[in-house]
């Protein structure tokens, strides 16, 4: 489901295919953030490191982290009969570290998606509607604050608010049906060219920023994780280990091939990465490799989700490698492929077709006579297709295969035409010569064998033994 913001009374909604609509509204039961718990260190840390602090300040808390992560809990309860949120408040940051939050749903045991906070040295309103998932069975609001390479992070909340929205208004909606248009086109070339509004739906990344390959006990500020906002972007830091964020995919585009696009530099050290993680197969899907430049490339990416994918996110890296990696993402969206299908089909007066009188002798001899119609026209020998069939009397072009089979030639003319096939003529001739042959060995033999006849009637020459012993 899409989450939509209503700005000076309008919202954007892309609608792919029928669909329930439905409108929220701030409902009367909200919950005032002024309840909060004691620090807590929400990541390990050394032993020797100072604890995190944190004092109220008006209408809010003051978060100091020298090691691990500091945080605190809001308690926000059971997930409404909807379970749909607006969670608001204003953050103010120190020169160095992260304010981050994040809305933990028991059951599902995970943050709720929910856009990064954007903050600085002056107060900075965060605004984000965010949506249980089915299971969640307690909510509970976290605040963060996270130094960076060992300097203390300073994160301030105030005015912090969580309310349920409920439902005011329904409708069902459904795209409009694109009519087909049918141009008439003059003869000649034309040049055609299509001009579509961009589909695509900016990605939010709603996740804290991760360590993606925690190998040892170092946590993120000992290892240089960061990441700061770039216009239409972000950039990932890793000294060690490897910094990451994840954006959801909308579950609308998992029916179907999507599109995922973006821009995309190394600034330092290893090659910029992405996983497409599915959820249900539990794999990240096969998808070409991000670009590896110093320069900003564009990446586009046409990707069908796995059968059994429940959801889907994308994840960025920074993989810090031996000597620390800076790696940039901007611009990044996705939207469902939506090709244009052009059919450009020829039309004009019908052809008259030509008239064929034919008559066949032998084998392979046929006589065509082919009057009337239009030329250049196409004459087809329904015979099983021979290099030696030789077309003569009119005018004819390359002789070529017709209907996979059978035998054809362009005619620029009517007129007679002889069909006949080449080898028979050979064949008949080298016939007469094996017959010939024939003939001329029998003739032979019968020759020999009557003088061997003749020959047998004279007397022969008389025994004459080579030794005495054989004479009696």
């Amino acid at each position: 489901d899409q989450l939509v913001s209503v700005k000076n009374d309008k919202a954007v909604v892309r609608i792919d295919a029928p669909s329930r609509l439905a409108a929220y509204r701030l409902s009367s039961d909200r919950l005032d953030g002024e309840n909060f718990t004691s620090v807590g260190d929400c990541a390990s840390r050394a032993k020797r490191m100072k604890a995190p602090t944190a004092k109220r300040i008006p209408r809010g808390i003051q978060i100091t982290a020298r090691a691990g992560r500091a945080c605190v809990k809001v308690p926000v309860g059971s997930p409404s009969e909807d379970g749909v949120y607006m969670v608001r408040f204003e953050a103010r940051q120190s020169d160095v570290g992260n304010a981050s939050v994040c809305l933990w749903m028991a059951g599902p045991n995970r943050c709720a998606p929910m856009l990064p906070v954007r903050s600085s040295g002056e107060w900075t309103v965060f605004d984000s509607v965010v949506r249980s998932d089915p299971g969640t069975t307690e909510l509970t609001l976290f605040l963060y604050s996270t130094p960076v390479s060992g300097v203390p992070s300073v994160a301030s909340y105030r005015d912090v608010i969580v309310t349920p929205l409920e439902i005011f208004g329904e409708a069902d909606v459904a795209p409009p049906v694109h009519v087909q248009e049918i141009r008439e086109l003059s003869s000649g070339t034309h040049r055609l060219e299509v001009a579509q509004s961009n589909p695509n739906l900016p990605l939010k990344f709603d996740s804290p920023l991760g360590d993606c390959h925690r190998y040892d006990d170092r946590t993120s500020e000992e290892t240089g994780l960061r990441v700061q906002d770039i216009p239409d972007g972000l950039r990932l830091e890793a000294a060690a280990h490897a910094a990451c964020v994840n954006a959801a995919i909308p579950s609308h585009l998992l029916s179907d091939a999507f599109t995922l696009s973006m821009d995309v530099r190394t600034v330092r050290g290893q090659k910029a990465r992405s996983c497409l993680w599915l959820e249900g197969p539990n794999r990240c899907a096969t998808i070409k490799p991000l670009p590896s430049s110093s320069n900003w490339k564009t990446y586009v990416a046409e990707i069908s989700p796995d059968a059994g994918t429940t959801g889907a996110r994308l994840f960025l890296y920074a993989d810090a490698g031996s000597s620390g990696t800076i790696t940039e993402y901007r611009r990044l969206s996705v939207g469902p492929v939506s090709p244009v299908i052009v059919d450009v089909t020829p039309v004009g007066p019908q052809a008259e077709p030509a008239n064929v009188e034919w008559s066949q002798s032998g084998a392979s001899s046929f006589k065509a006579k082919v009057s009337g119609g239009d030329y250049p026209a196409f004459l087809v020998l329904d015979e099983s297709f021979g290099h030696g069939w030789q077309a003569k009397g009119i005018p004819t072009e390359q002789h070529v295969e017709a209907n996979g089979y059978a035998n054809g030639w362009t005619i620029a003319s009517g007129g007679t035409v002889q069909l006949t096939y080449g080898p028979n003529r050979w064949s008949r001739i080298a016939m007469y010569i094996s017959v010939g042959v024939a003939i001329g060995a029998i003739v032979s033999t019968v020759f020999r064998r009557k003088k061997r006849r003749r020959n047998s009637s004279l007397p022969t020459d008389p025994f004459e033994p080579s030794t005495p012993q054989e004479a009696h």
